[in-house]
């Protein structure tokens, strides 16, 4: 299947009687009316969510960069306080933050006009590798996944991922037709902004660079897409140092986040995987045609979506586990596209009420999926109206992890993951001090001695409840009451105990 001259858009059937136009959800007489609708739609759930929640402890690390008085502060970021994140979206919410605030909603906001984006984008994608039609029902059914809902929900870097990489392989696909010195450039800062919003998106360049390998082969030798990709590389190039620093930190480090410590798989399964998916990636650049059109829209399309996804999962086998959704999102969101164009091969009637039924499904998941809540207001009125304001709070650092790694030593988070979400609602007096979670025994010594001398402290912990009763001082001087307990977090009240007459 290639995408052929477009018919001129039918206005819509007509009612018989009155005359009138009427709707109906038919892709082929209405697809960009249906389209506009499934947008002003989405901008509706998108917006469900601004203000409502407090902000996760990943979100307040975003309200924490978009607070830095100069864009120089928030490159020291990820280097300092919140390794494996980019910096493109930082920079933009600290502009965005100088506009708006940074409130709950001013800080999710960015998220809601990046996903608008992104299904614009989508849109357009669709059209120009099939038809109106397809693109109209690609858009229904990724519009209101959970995927999207959340990461539309959420004051965090996902949605401009998505809109940014469809933006570069939009480019990008124009370019291979049109190669001007403007859509080169272009197409390279795209792919610059790409890994600058997330390390993920030199897996996409790499998809890109497969795909450009597959049009070698059948003759379509263009220079310009390949200027293009180095364009992205060349302006990446600088902050090659700090990522690579980054990486080293968080492959030994963080085991909940990005990359996980390595299975222990043999010898023999990872040399299986690393030659099935090095099979699979030549079948694709260098296999027969599955269609007929010169442009090769179905295999350009699974090319972009398969191999980022193939190299996350070789990638879990052979080094770490490292494969996570939000990682593919952009692949997910594109892979809309391909099944509604399949789908219209058992019919238009088919794709419409698949496309329908599956957007319907979405948007009831969506609305029973909700971001895990951290209560963080509800902890800072809790540590301002019990105690006195001499009361240590204890926090503690490196990277959030269980098992037998929450005693490795690590130098994540020097001034305490949670201490940024903390601080972002607590507005008391109350001192803090960050404790090595894999030293237990001096964590124990320090809240036993700020609570002998205050009367009380603290602590609000990662661990799970087991491990971090280990850093809690014990025996009758001391009285220790859980105060709550939520994903990945535990609070307790330690209070000296009164002397007996």
């Amino acid at each position: 299947m290639d995408a052929g001259p477009r018919r001129a858009e039918h206005p819509g059937a007509v009612d018989a009687d009155t005359g009138k136009a009427r709707f109906s959800l038919n892709f082929e007489r209405q697809p960009l009316a249906i389209s506009a609708a499934v947008i002003a739609i989405a901008a509706v759930f998108f917006s469900f969510n601004l203000g409502r929640d407090p902000l996760g402890a990943s979100e307040a690390y975003s309200a924490f960069a978009a607070a830095q008085p100069s864009v120089a502060a928030i490159v020291r970021i990820p280097i300092l306080d919140d390794p494996g994140k980019q910096l493109l979206y930082y920079i933009v919410l600290h502009f965005w933050a100088g506009i708006f605030g940074t409130s709950e909603a001013a800080l999710r906001a960015p998220s809601v006009i990046f996903g608008l984006i992104a299904l614009v984008m989508l849109l357009e994608l669709g059209r120009d590798l099939f038809d109106d039609a397809t693109a109209a029902a690609a858009l229904a059914m990724w519009a209101f996944t959970p995927i999207m809902m959340l990461f539309a929900w959420r004051a965090r870097m996902y949605t401009m991922l998505i809109a940014i990489a469809l933006s570069h392989l939009y480019a990008l696909r124009r370019m291979r037709d049109r190669p001007t010195v403007l859509n080169v450039g272009a197409c390279g800062v795209l792919g610059a902004a790409m890994i600058y919003t997330h390390l993920g998106g030199i897996v996409i360049l790499g998809a890109e660079a497969a795909i450009l390998l597959r049009d070698f082969t059948r003759g379509r030798r263009s220079i310009a897409p390949w200027l293009a990709l180095g364009v992205a590389a060349l302006l990446f190039a600088p902050y090659l140092p700090v990522a690579s620093a980054q990486s080293r930190v968080l492959i030994h480090g963080h085991p909940l986040d990005y990359i996980s410590p390595a299975e222990h798989y043999s010898l023999a399964i990872k040399i299986l995987t690393a030659l099935g998916a090095a099979a699979i990636a030549l079948w694709l650049i260098i296999g027969r045609r599955i269609e007929s059109g010169a442009r090769e829209p179905f295999r350009f399309s699974i090319m972009w979506i398969v191999l980022p996804i193939l190299a996350f999962l070789a990638g879990s086998i052979i080094l770490h586990p490292m494969f996570q959704i939000r990682y593919v999102s952009p692949a997910l969101a594109l892979a809309s596209i391909p099944i509604a164009a399949w789908l219209a091969m058992a019919g238009a009637k088919v794709r419409n009420l698949a496309a329908f039924g599956i957007s319907v499904a979405m948007l009831l998941l969506s609305l029973g999926a909700r971001p895990l809540i951290q209560p963080w207001g509800a902890i800072a009125r809790m540590v301002s109206s019990s105690g006195t304001p001499r009361d240590v709070v204890f926090l503690e650092s490196g990277f959030i992890s269980y098992g037998p790694s929450v005693n490795v030593p690590n130098g994540g988070f020097p001034h305490g993951y949670y201490s940024i979400p903390f601080d972002y609602y607590f507005h008391g007096r109350n001192p803090l001090q960050i404790i090595a979670p894999y030293d237990s025994d001096a964590a124990r010594r320090a809240i036993a001695a700020a609570a002998s001398s205050t009367g009380g402290a603290w602590l609000i912990s990662w661990k799970h409840d087991d491990d971090a009763r280990r850093e809690l001082p014990a025996g009758p001087d001391f009285i220790v009451v859980p105060r709550m307990h939520g994903d990945h977090l535990v609070v307790f009240r330690i209070t000296r105990a009164l002397p007996h007459n």
